[in-house]
């Protein structure tokens, strides 16, 4: 579950967002819509903990993102609009490379993800689409 309770960050002259409200259950969807420059990608940095509040309240499982990103990281996860990969590399050295950074991880899990999103994991990272690329991470 996540609950938003009047969250609100300033950038100065420039509101990033404000006073922004709402709860979304699990196994419920939501999207954000909204012109350039209305806040979107601050809305979700906050509620990823990627940056903090100036005022208001974020709870995912009743966990604060700001101080117990790490534990929520454990079942969320974020694709940014704009990634950059290791181009020189192939897809199955590039998962091999981040799986270093997962404890417990099951390898098995992940080659059925590969299989799973049709991955074509021996080819190289800079010539796959950008589509590809989203998948892989």
């Amino acid at each position: 579950m996540i609950k938003v309770n009047q969250i609100t960050k300033n950038y100065g002259q420039k509101v990033g967002n404000f006073n922004i409200s709402f709860n979304i259950k699990n196994g419920e969807i939501y999207g954000i819509l909204g012109p350039n420059g209305a806040g979107k990608t601050t809305l979700i940095r906050q509620i990823m903990g990627f940056i903090k509040s100036d005022s208001g309240i974020i709870l995912i499982n009743d966990l604060n993102p700001w101080t117990k990103s790490k534990e929520i990281m454990k079942y969320t996860g974020y694709v940014a609009g704009e990634i950059s990969l290791y181009e020189n590399l192939k897809g199955i050295e590039y998962l091999k490379l981040i799986s270093k950074f997962r404890k417990d991880l099951d390898w098995d899990y992940v080659e059925k993800l590969i299989t799973h999103f049709d991955l074509d994991a021996d080819t190289k990272i800079k010539k796959c689409q950008k589509e590809w690329n989203k998948k892989l991470l």
